[in-house]
């Protein structure tokens, strides 16, 4: 029995802990960012997990670039 080689699956929803260490920032800073609404964008639940879209964060990241050139 030949057991298939499973590459490794890129997660695109984050938790915070994740996406906090995506932005390099700290988890702490990363919600209290959320709460006074700094961030252009809010997790998204699934069930009452709340998970952060990638695409949102790399697009956060793309205007703070923009906004220095």
């Amino acid at each position: 029995m030949k057991i298939a080689k499973v590459e490794s699956i890129q997660r695109r929803l984050l938790a915070y802990s994740d996406a906090a260490a995506y932005l390099g920032i700290g988890t702490k800073t990363l919600r209290n960012k959320i709460s006074l609404g700094v961030l252009p964008f809010r997790p998204k639940r699934i069930g009452s997990k709340p998970l952060f879209d990638v695409r949102d964060l790399d697009n956060y990241i793309d205007s703070l670039t923009e906004a220095c050139r």
